[in-house]
């Protein structure tokens, strides 16, 4: 892959502030759609290593995209069925995407789903890891992936592809779905509520704060009919993972049964801010009746939201970009400990992936990266918005976002080199999102984060 791509130019460790800012507006709008199978072969290692390796296909994993196309101006937003994508691989699917849409980086954006059950792929650290023993990551299966996606987005427009004359955002409740994962008791510390939760005092705790309402943006032809449709809600969304099978979870059981009702509508699915929220407290230990009870909640609300959708004549689209500079967490060990935790990760159900997060800390210390090119990109359709952000951010940051915007979409997990991002207030509180292993920022990571979330869509 070129060596052009936005994370090569804009490296980790820049000691400058990355503020850029691009703002399209067009009135003119064609759809193009792609869709690719990136479904791993067997064998590979799923989430990381917290899995293990897989032992058979449920369901086929895709990297869905929409090709937005004004003739003046294209952006690209697209959904991929994995945990992660981190650092230089995300940055190698951007670049593929956009070089073959002939365009810029800053006008692709690329999210994880999410799925656990899923490869997690993080180049630079895994390459760290390989030395000790541990080979997680498939590069010649990744060229394949980026081959194909370049390839889908290439054949894409070669079509004409579809006017867009009417869009309508919508929403409906998702019931008995989420629950908040962090339980704070009595103390003030937080107890953790897990995807799947054994002690029934924290799973039978109230809900907490969650995202009520699956939302959703469809997109209608000069004949009023829907060609297509975007959904987003916050849950972390596996439910029925660690059985050894690709999956695409709970997520893809529903798009499945959407797409099978309205098959020619394209539509592709998002993940919220979910850092801290999980079905927890309504999943039962019986994964597989959990994928097609879940499943089946999501779908209710994805078709309930589009049977009441409302369109209107659509105006204007803008895209915005923004790139800004977050400091992270100075790594306090030396780099012989994080090599010890590689050669030796612990004997926990995870080794592989407890030695990868200690290869994460490896890479900065080698790369001395202080600093992280955090990127938000607004996609506004007749003022209808969509706001798309990096890593597992906590659902406070969607709540902020939508308290400037009641109607904004929120869409996290794109690259996720930083891993968790929480707010100030969880630190004091504890619980694994905050701990060193699994996030790179600490408290002040929030006022700045929300100041850039203000001045995008204040834009």
């Amino acid at each position: 892959m070129s060596p052009s791509c936005r994370l090569c130019r804009n490296r980790l460790n820049s000691s400058t502030a990355l503020l850029k800012m691009s703002d399209k507006l067009a009135t003119n709008l064609r759809l193009h759609t792609f869709a690719v199978d990136v479904t791993p072969p067997t064998g590979d290692y799923l989430c990381g290593g917290l899995h293990g390796r897989s032992t058979g296909v449920e369901s086929h994993l895709w990297l869905r995209g929409m090709i937005f196309d004004t003739g003046d101006m294209r952006c690209i937003i697209a959904s991929i069925d994995f945990c992660y994508l981190a650092g230089r691989s995300h940055a190698r699917l951007v670049d593929a995407i956009a070089s073959a849409a002939n365009i810029s980086e800053s006008q692709v954006t690329v999210h994880s789903t999410h799925a656990h059950d899923a490869p997690l792929i993080d180049e630079e650290a895994h390459g760290i890891l390989q030395r000790y023993g541990h080979a997680v990551h498939n590069e010649a299966g990744f060229q394949e992936l980026l081959a194909g996606a370049h390839q889908s987005v290439s054949l894409a427009l070669k079509g004409n592809g579809v006017r867009v004359a009417a869009i309508a955002a919508s929403q409906h409740p998702v019931h008995e779905f989420a629950g908040n994962r962090r339980i704070i008791g009595t103390d003030g510390k937080c107890l953790t509520r897990w995807s799947i939760c054994g002690n029934p005092a924290i799973r039978d705790a109230p809900c907490g704060t969650i995202d009520p309402a699956l939302r959703q943006v469809i997109l209608f032809n000069e004949q009023n009919t829907a060609i297509a449709a975007i959904h987003c809600y916050a849950c972390h969304p596996q439910v029925s993972d660690g059985r050894g099978l690709i999956s695409s979870d709970a997520p893809g059981r529903a798009l499945g049964l959407f797409n099978s009702a309205y098959p020619g509508v394209f539509s592709i699915y998002f993940t919220g801010c979910a850092g801290d929220i999980t079905g927890g407290k309504f999943t039962t230990r019986n994964k597989v009746r959990n994928q097609i009870l879940f499943g089946n909640r999501l779908f209710d609300a994805m078709d309930a939201a589009f049977l009441k959708a409302d369109p209107h004549p659509f105006e204007t689209l803008r895209w915005s970009d923004r790139v800004f500079h977050l400091p992270l967490t100075p790594v306090t060990e030396p780099l012989s400990y994080w090599e010890d935790r590689m050669r030796s990760p612990g004997d926990g159900e995870q080794p592989v992936a407890h030695a990868y997060l200690a290869a994460m800390k490896a890479q900065r210390l080698a790369g001395k990266i202080h600093g992280y090119p955090f990127r938000l990109s607004r996609l506004s359709l007749n003022g209808v918005d969509l706001l798309f952000c990096p890593s597992e951010l906590l659902l406070e940051y969607q709540r902020f976002a939508q308290s400037l915007k009641p109607q904004v979409m929120v869409v996290a997990y794109g690259d996720s080199f930083l891993k968790y991002v929480a707010p100030a207030s969880c630190f004091a509180e504890g619980g694994y999102e905050v701990e060193s292993l699994w996030t790179e920022v600490g408290p002040d990571a929030e006022p700045i984060i929300k100041d850039h979330i203000r001045a995008v869509l204040k834009t």
